[in-house]
C-alpha cells in the first residue's frame, strides 16, 4: 500500500496542511502488544498532532489490507495501543469516506484528504481547499445525541419546552437550542407550538432508534490506560466497555476494568496529578475511555447507558461481544 518513501510523504502532507511540523517515530515495541496478525500488517508510529499525542497506523504491505479489514481491526488497535488512532490510507472511495466520517475515525490519505474529528479538521485536496462536510454521513453533535438518548431511555422529552429540557439535563438553554436544531435538521424531531411555548416533538421507542442510528457515533473520543485511581477518583468514572456489557448481559468480565469519563473531567484529574497515564496495558492499570459527553446523566447503576454502550462497541471483532450487543439492544426498556 505505502512504501517507506510514502511514509515520509504523509508526515510532509500533514505538516503542510496543518502549518506545523508533525513528528512521528516508529514504535518498534508496539508489536509486543498486538497479535501476530496485526503486528505483521501495520507499522505503528507515535508522535504529536496539534499538541496531542497520536498513534499513526500505516499498512506495511502493498495491496492490503482492505479498508473493511482495517475497520475490523480498528477497535482492537485502539484498545491495545491506548491512544488516538489515525489511519494512514493510500486511497479511499467516496462511500468509504462516508463510513469513516460517520464512525468519526481519524484518517489521512496523503495528497488527497484528511479527517481529524477530535481536532475538528476536515480538508480535501491541497492545503488551500477546505471541505465543508455535508449532512450525508455527518453525525449529529454529542449534545444532540445525549438529548436523543435521554428521550429514548430516561424520560420522554416530547411536549417539553427548551427551558424544561435545560433544567432536566442541567444544561444552558442555548446548548439545548442547538441540540434541537440538529435533531430537526436530520428529521428526527421537530418543534411545535403549545400555548406560549414551543415544545419538542419526537417519535419514540425502537422505530426512532432505527431511524436515528445512522446519525449517531461512538461516544468514545479516545482510550487511555491509567493508574492511581483512589476511591475519590473512581467516583468520577462510570463502568463502560466490556465491564458495563458484562453487567447487562451474560458476557464474562474483562480482568482489566473499563471506565468512562467525560474528556474534560479527565483533563482536570490529570492536571491535578490525581492519576498517571500508562503507555500500555499493564497490571494494576485501568482502561479509561474519554467520552465526548458526560456519561453520568444517562448512566444506570454506575454503568454507562445501554445505547451509548452499544455505539461504543459496535463493530467489535469478537463474535461473543457482537452477540452480547444484540442481546443488549433486545433488552432496552424504551421510554414511551
Amino acid at each position: 500500500m505505502l512504501s517507506m518513501f510514502q511514509v515520509s510523504d504523509w508526515k510532509d502532507y500533514l505538516s503542510g496542511l496543518l502549518g506545523e511540523q508533525v513528528e512521528a517515530v516508529e514504535d518498534t515495541s508496539a508489536a509486543d502488544h498486538l497479535s501476530i496478525t496485526l503486528g505483521a500488517l501495520y507499522h505503528i508510529y507515535r508522535g504529536k498532532l496539534l499538541d496531542q499525542m497520536a498513534v499513526f497506523v500505516v499498512p506495511k504491505k502493498s495491496g492490503g489490507p482492505s479498508l473493511s479489514d482495517v475497520l475490523h481491526h480498528y477497535a482492537t488497535l485502539q484498545r491495545s495501543l491506548g491512544g488516538e488512532i489515525v489511519l494512514i490510507l493510500p486511497i479511499i472511495k467516496p462511500h468509504e469516506v462516508k463510513r469513516l466520517v460517520r464512525e468519526r475515525i481519524s484518517f489521512v490519505v496523503p495528497g488527497q484528504q484528511i479527517f481529524l474529528p477530535r481536532n475538528v479538521v476536515s480538508l480535501q485536496g491541497r492545503p488551500s481547499v477546505p471541505r465543508e462536510p455535508s449532512d450525508i454521513g455527518n453525525p449529529i453533535s454529542p449534545c444532540a445525541q445525549v438529548v436523543l438518548l435521554y428521550h429514548l431511555q430516561r424520560h420522554p422529552l416530547t411536549g417539553l419546552s427548551q427551558m424544561q429540557i435545560a433544567r432536566l439535563l442541567n444544561w444552558k438553554p442555548m446548548t439545548v437550542s442547538r441540540a434541537i436544531q440538529e435533531i430537526e435538521r436530520v428529521h428526527l424531531g421537530h418543534t411545535g407550538a403549545s400555548g406560549r411555548a414551543n415544545v419538542l416533538v419526537m417519535d419514540h421507542g425502537r422505530p426512532l432508534w432505527d431511524r436515528a442510528e445512522s446519525w449517531l457515533s461512538t461516544p468514545v473520543r479516545t482510550r487511555r490506560f491509567v493508574r492511581g485511581l483512589g476511591a475519590a477518583e473512581t467516583g468520577a468514572f462510570t463502568a463502560a466497555g466490556i465491564s458495563a456489557l458484562s453487567k447487562y448481559t451474560m458476557l464474562a468480565e474483562d480482568p482489566v476494568p473499563v471506565l468512562a469519563i467525560h474528556s474534560r473531567k479527565y483533563s482536570a484529574l490529570l492536571r491535578d496529578d490525581k492519576l498517571a497515564v500508562c503507555p500500555y496495558r499493564e497490571e494494576g492499570c485501568s482502561h479509561v475511555e474519554l467520552w465526548r459527553y458526560d456519561p453520568a446523566p444517562l448512566a444506570e447503576d454506575r454503568a454507562v447507558d445501554r445505547l451509548s454502550l452499544y455505539l461504543s462497541l459496535k463493530g467489535h471483532p469478537d463474535e461473543r461481544v457482537e452477540g452480547a450487543l444484540h442481546d443488549l439492544l433486545e433488552a432496552v426498556s424504551w421510554r414511551m
